[in-house]
């Protein structure tokens, strides 16, 4: 492996020319002499440090005890004796550097070979235009290193070492975005299987935002700019896996065994859930075909498992204990596990909030200090909603909007953690887009009615809060907070007639 001392090669070049040329030329004077020949040893020194062989490195050691001579000869003013040992010094550095030039520009010459079909089969067709721009600029320094070999090696092995290094670069950038991309992708696919069993809008939010981050990556990547999607690719990959994180259990492979459980335990609910219905006065419309639709998931979850198809058997089971504890839900029954869930989804949101807090901290970015404390304001608001019982399909769509606005707030604060958030608009446009969120308040407040549990009323709380920090973020010209502040805001307004209806 050539070393470091080779991306100084153009000084080294000059230098050695210099040297060579100079050490040949008649002078008058041992002390000049002598420090041409200091200086040519220790160019040959460098150069045989990478290059070097038993004996050229031989060669070098007796030049410099010729050296050593020359310079006790010069103190004792004995000059001729003085300029014999400088000429057979530097005759001796000179075959040492010809020997190491010649072996080396061959077998620089023999790599470049195998680099550049490696080359061309990995960076052409890759759509990275930087390595492709590499690749070129390789080539050319190949043909001038081809024809300073003609004669002058020192040159050769120069053009030959810029031509190793571009095309290393070159394949280390379409490797890097090969590898990335293709860890991104199983990645990706594994994350997508797991939201999708497990349920939890949480995880379905982190998910996508990355995706988004691994499609910016790959456009990184396509565009040569490394350093930029290195840190897209390192994001998309923190998201992908605190996505995973967020469903633990249903990131596990499943045997048979665990499946028949599981399906034993979605029949003991479903006659549970059946009895309670059929003791209830008055059923609300619809439960009766969702415990349908959850039998009929539970024979098939059955038939699965029967073919051995265990990850279809485990969307079947997860489907059907869904649907009946929306049944549940619905009459007036609190959720099964639910309290559990949502005591696991605070104490994972804590954690991102205290990760992300530190980072905000750190960075001294006030934008993103101020959206992680609307997230931590969020955080609260899902607490509170998380300990009030029973709970209803109204507490569980409350808990999860503000569940969903401190992640939302939480990713928005790493966008510009990382510098990749989205532009936001400019002035005149927000200040339009807080009109309208002030005249949707005041319409949505005049329409909500007086509901029992309250929960909608907590949502246009919320909204009214984020409306007032989405002013007062405006009037700051924190844009990227009064924006993404006034988007959350739409979402609880929206969410809250939901509720209400």
């Amino acid at each position: 492996m050539i070393k470091s001392v080779f991306k100084k090669w153009p000084v080294l070049i000059f230098t050695g020319m210099f040297l060579l040329n100079a050490a040949q030329a008649q002078e008058h004077g041992p002390l000049a002499e002598f420090e041409k020949l200091k200086n040519l040893i220790e160019f040959a020194r460098e150069v045989l440090a990478d290059f070097g062989t038993e004996e050229t490195r031989k060669l070098l050691t007796e030049a410099e005890g010729l050296k050593q001579k020359a310079e006790q000869a010069i103190a004792e003013r004995r000059f001729r004796d003085a300029r014999l040992r400088i000429e057979e010094a530097t005759k001796l550095v000179q075959a040492a550097l010809g020997i190491v030039l010649r072996t080396s520009a061959q077998q620089l010459r023999a790599q470049l070979d195998e680099l550049v079909r490696r080359a061309e089969n990995e960076v052409i067709g890759s759509g990275n235009r930087e390595a492709e721009r590499l690749l070129q600029e390789a080539k050319k320094n190949l043909q001038l290193g081809d024809h300073a070999a003609m004669g002058r090696r020192l040159e050769a092995v120069g053009h030959y070492r810029v031509a190793r290094e571009l095309l290393e670069r070159a394949l280390k950038l379409v490797q890097g975005s090969s590898t990335c991309v293709a860890y991104l992708v199983e990645l990706a696919a594994k994350a997508q299987e797991t939201v999708e069993q497990c349920n939890n809008p949480l995880a379905q939010n982190v998910y996508e935002q990355g995706l988004k981050q691994k499609r910016l990556a790959e456009d990184a990547f396509r565009r040569g700019d490394q350093a930029l999607a290195e840190k897209l690719c390192n994001g998309a990959n923190r998201l992908l896996l605190r996505a995973l994180a967020l469903c633990p259990a249903q990131g596990q492979a499943r045997d048979e065994g665990q499946l028949k459980s599981e399906l034993h335990a979605l029949r003991d609910m479903l006659a549970r859930a059946e009895e309670q219905l059929a003791a209830g006065s008055s059923p609300r419309p619809g439960m009766r075909a969702l415990l349908g639709q959850a039998r009929k998931l539970a024979y098939d979850a059955e038939a699965a498992l029967a073919r051995q198809q265990y990850a279809q058997a485990q969307r079947y089971i997860t489907s059907g204990r869904n649907l009946i504890e929306a049944t549940t839900r619905s009459a007036g029954i609190p959720a099964l596990e639910f309290e559990k869930q949502c005591e696991a989804e605070l104490q994972q949101l804590q954690r991102d909030l205290q990760e992300v807090e530190t980072r905000a901290q750190e960075s001294s970015r006030s934008e993103a200090q101020a959206l992680v404390e609307l997230a931590r304001r969020s955080y609260a608001a899902a607490e509170r909603i998380c300990a009030r019982r029973p709970h209803t399909l109204r507490s569980v769509a409350a808990f999860r909007m503000m569940a969903r606005v401190a992640q939302s707030f939480l990713l928005q604060a790493e966008g510009l953690l990382q510098e990749t958030a989205a532009a936001a608009p400019d002035r005149e446009t927000l200040r339009q887009r807080l009109q309208e969120l002030d005249a949707t308040l005041e319409e949505v407040k005049s329409s909500s009615t007086a509901e029992e549990s309250g929960f909608a009323r907590i949502l246009i709380e919320q909204a009214t809060e984020l409306r007032h920090r989405a002013h007062t973020a405006y009037q700051a010209g924190q844009l990227n907070v009064s924006f993404e502040t006034a988007t959350i805001a739409f979402e609880l307004l929206r969410e809250a007639l939901k509720l209400s209806n």
